[in-house]
């Protein structure tokens, strides 16, 4: 008899168990579609943000005033000893300083940087502007620094590829890419504040390019790595006259929900060749970049989020993942991130194209169903241990009356 009920009582527990799996699998894959619902709308929050800053830049550089000092402040006479030798990064800083302080006081630069000054007011949040000749030489910026009268050909803004070249002279050494349209840099440390960003970059043409009126094309890097022209205005002719900019700082690309909460938010990361799962904004920059004025650990760049193993959905535009980690939450600086998320991500695309940043929404597993489902384990477990004394202490009592009957 008493083997019957233990037996039963055993049986009892691995139903409950099988239940408790089921339970466990129905509300994860509830919990996760929802997730996934977020992300798309994270995805499509990111997208206009960013269609807006494009926007704004691509409108600048077909702005005729900008034009009109660009292509006078390159041809202007009083500059043809000054612009040459600065394009040379071996020159000395004394001589650099000179020569930068004869290019300052250009007319035509001075109406570059109000121009800069009056973008900057209306995008408080980006990091800095500046414009880019021709060849590379900056020419202009806002806020005004020392990198004015430097080359920066060899970053990704100007000449579109996935990364940056070494330095200048390995640029000159290859064929000398330019970007072809509105670009989205790869991540680098700001040799001015020391902090990482990325630019946001779009060519200038001479009158009888792309203009305001016309749909400038994009040279977004694929996943695949390749820079790709839009079909939009293109240069129609008109001479390129050099490259505008803006810059974000990693953290604040755009803004995304759930910043300030470590059980639920998003994250913004990058997919393109050489930067599959970097991660561009996550609510620990955040919190970093608020508590001290230092750049973000260069060792967080290198964490990257694996993209294997995202399941797909119903939705296209949706892949989640039920037992994903944060792989922020591996550094000491992210412990609070070293548990089981729920999680879902969807691509971030600029005028129907793919830009290669996908938007992650996090959900804590805990916080949704994993605490409750324990608690609820630990309380069956405690009623069935409870339930299994109770009857040993009253079935073994009553045997031993029975058995002593007998005698």
């Amino acid at each position: 008899m008493l083997a019957v009920i233990m037996l039963v009582h055993v049986a009892g527990w691995f139903w409950f168990d099988h239940a408790y799996r089921k339970t466990d699998a129905a509300l994860t894959a509830r919990s996760v579609t929802g997730v996934g619902f977020a992300a798309d709308s994270v995805a499509h929050t990111a997208q206009r943000q960013l269609e807006a800053s494009f926007q704004q830049l691509e409108t600048l550089a077909a702005d005729p005033i900008l034009r009109r000092d660009l292509a006078a402040l390159q041809a202007d006479p009083e500059l043809r000893d000054v612009l040459e030798p600065l394009d040379n990064p071996g020159l000395d800083e004394v001589a650099r300083n000179t020569l930068r302080s004869r290019l300052l006081a250009r007319p035509a630069q001075r109406s570059l940087q109000a121009t800069l000054y009056a973008a900057a007011g209306n995008n408080p949040t980006a990091f800095g502007w500046f414009i880019l000749g021709r060849d590379g030489l900056q020419l202009a910026r806002w806020p005004a620094n020392e990198t004015i009268g430097v080359n920066y050909a060899w970053r990704s803004y100007y000449h579109g590829q996935p990364a940056d070249f070494v330095d200048l002279e390995a640029y000159r050494r290859s064929e000398r890419p330019r970007i072809a349209g509105t670009h989205l840099s790869a991540a680098f440390v700001s040799q001015v504040s020391d902090r990482w960003v990325v630019a946001i970059s779009t060519p200038v043409w001479a009158p009888g390019g792309a203009s305001a009126g016309e749909a400038p094309s994009i040279s977004l890097l694929s996943a695949g790595g390749n820079a790709s022209g839009g079909t939009g205005g293109g240069t129609g002719g008109g001479e390129f006259l050099g490259v505008v900019a803006l810059l974000y700082e990693l953290g604040q690309i755009t803004e995304l929900p759930g910043e300030e909460s470590e059980q639920v938010f998003a994250a913004l990361i990058d997919t393109r060749a050489g930067r599959e799962g970097a991660i561009l904004q996550h609510p620990l920059y955040e919190r970093l970049l608020a508590e001290s004025d230092q750049r973000l650990p260069d060792r967080l760049q290198t964490r990257r989020v694996s993209l294997d193993n995202w399941q797909p959905t119903p939705h296209p535009r949706v892949f989640t993942h039920t037992d994903y980690h944060d792989p922020l939450g591996e550094d000491e600086l992210g412990e609070v991130y070293r548990q089981r998320w729920l999680a879902a991500r969807s691509p971030v695309t600029v005028r129907g194209r793919e830009t290669g940043l996908w938007a992650i929404v996090q959900q804590s597993y805990e916080q949704a169903i994993g605490g409750e489902l324990a608690r609820l384990r630990q309380k069956i477990h405690a009623l069935a241990v409870a339930t299994g004394v109770l009857m040993v202490a009253l079935i073994v009592p009553a045997w031993a009356l029975v058995l002593r009957g007998f005698r």
